[in-house]
């Protein structure tokens, strides 16, 4: 784990932490699964975990974050002039909430839906390819 995503986290309360981190690990086994995604820089953009592609993968950047102003939630976040939130809706459980036309929030009080979060990581880091 890169230190400043790790630095990251320890700055979130502990239940917060432990969620982004299980949301990290679906998306770094997404990149393990599927050999048409290239291989990210995981780094921070704006204080949040990002996943910023190749210039070979025809992704967009996906990230991972917890917002104050949702503290129930952890989410996915992508950049909002796409319009992967139009193709995600099919992914996306019940419970989830969109964040208009940037994100998926997902409740804490429940586990991660992780078969969405896969689609969803996929979609956002082969975006241009589509």
């Amino acid at each position: 784990m890169p230190e400043t995503t790790r630095a990251c986290l320890d700055e979130l309360p502990p239940h917060v932490a432990g969620s982004l981190e299980r949301l990290r690990q679906v998306i770094l086994q997404t990149l393990e699964d599927d050999p048409a995604i290239s291989q990210p820089i995981e780094t921070l953009k704006w204080g949040e975990i990002a996943f910023v592609p190749t210039a070979r993968s025809g992704g967009t950047t996906l990230r991972i974050a917890w917002k104050k102003k949702k503290p129930d939630f952890v989410g996915l976040f992508f950049h909002c002039g796409t319009n992967v939130s139009e193709q995600i809706h099919q992914f996306v459980p019940e419970e989830c909430e969109l964040d208009g036309r940037r994100g998926v929030l997902f409740p804490l009080a429940k586990p991660l839906p992780e078969a969405a979060i896969k689609m969803i990581a996929a979609l956002v880091l082969t975006y241009r390819r589509r």
